[in-house]
């Protein structure tokens, strides 16, 4: 009937059989459900990691935008201290004009300078003559008194 001998009896019902599935259908519900716990807490650790690592590149990001905006105002400050090169050619024009009339005027205390000197040397070779023609007057009138 059910395909079993005397000598070979199985002892399978459908009572057995029933048992023996629904024993099978539960051990594999129970090692299912062991997977969906063991993958459901590997999702949950991914996600913290994941979302620690968004944390942190979030402060990260935070930071590289504070030093940039630093790093902007700074050169902002410093584009603000500079001299604009249209300014900075008008200011070379005069000063090259200043320096022209300053070498002006120098040549021209220098020509002063060298007059006063050129009358001073005229001046003290006039004295050398007035002193020599006095040193002769008074020899010749010590020698025309001596000789009297």
């Amino acid at each position: 009937m059910s395909g079993e001998t005397e000598r070979d009896v199985s002892g399978w019902t459908v009572d057995t059989l029933g048992a023996h599935i629904l024993r099978l259908l539960t051990e594999h519900d129970r090692r299912y459900e062991q997977r969906f716990k063991a993958q459901e807490e590997a999702t949950k650790a991914a996600l913290s990691a994941a979302q620690k690592a968004a944390d942190i590149l979030e402060v990260n990001t935070q930071r590289w935008r504070d030093a940039s905006n630093e790093w902007r105002a700074t050169l902002t400050d410093r584009e603000r201290q500079y001299l604009p090169r249209s300014e900075a050619a008008v200011l070379e024009k005069q000063n090259a004009e200043r320096i022209s009339l300053l070498i002006t005027r120098l040549d021209t205390i220098e020509d002063r300078i060298n007059s006063r000197e050129d009358q001073g040397r005229g001046l003290s070779k006039a004295w050398g003559y007035v002193v020599g023609v006095v040193g002769l007057v008074s020899a010749a009138v010590a020698f025309i008194v001596g000789t009297r």
